[in-house]
């Protein structure tokens, strides 16, 4: 038992993971899984509602909000039933772009230590290539977004919750939020 816990610390001071470093090296393979498992959750919601079992549904369908949120997913995060607001529309459009931003720059860093990494092990981070450019693949669509698409795209949350808000004023508030500063 002793040699076993011997060999994972060894093992985490090889990968990057001890508590000398930071961040998860295997973040893309994480990112990429829990995409699938959002996706994968909000189906088996539906499933679960088309066979009358509205308490499993509902559980199911908050654990993929979940994980949708977490790992960027857009369109899954949009098309879930727990997240129907506008308010849940802008943040789930705002976490997508931050994340795709996050994913570019890690990228970058993970092609440039691949490149001077040579013959050695993998640097720290670097073993998931194909999962990060799958992830960058997938999000693609969230980094060309207008600020009139996404305006489009939650038009009809806000007319559910807010009858008194114009297209004008909703498209001013997007605006003033991807500034950074609130309107009034």
């Amino acid at each position: 038992e002793e040699e076993e816990e011997d060999e994972e610390e060894e093992e985490k001071k090889d990968d990057g993971t001890g508590p000398e470093r930071g961040g998860n090296p295997h973040r893309p393979l994480w990112k990429r899984t829990t995409w699938k498992l959002g996706r994968a959750l909000l189906e088996s919601s539906r499933a679960a509602r088309a066979s009358g079992d509205t308490v499993r549904a509902l559980a199911l369908a908050h654990e993929s909000a979940i994980h949708s949120l977490l790992a960027d997913d857009l369109e899954t995060s949009l098309s879930n039933p727990t997240l129907h607001s506008w308010r849940d529309g802008i943040h789930a459009y705002l976490r997508a772009l931050t994340g795709r931003t996050e994913e570019e720059a890690l990228h970058l860093h993970a092609e440039r230590r691949r490149e001077r990494g040579g013959t050695r092990s993998p640097y720290p981070g670097t073993r998931h290539r194909n999962e990060e450019i799958e992830q960058l693949d997938a999000t693609v669509k969230v980094g060309t977004m207008s600020i009139c698409d996404v305006n489009e795209r939650l038009a009809d949350r806000c007319a559910e919750e807010h009858e008194d808000i114009t297209p004008k004023m909703m498209r001013t508030g997007i605006m003033g939020l991807f500034a950074g500063r609130g309107t009034t």
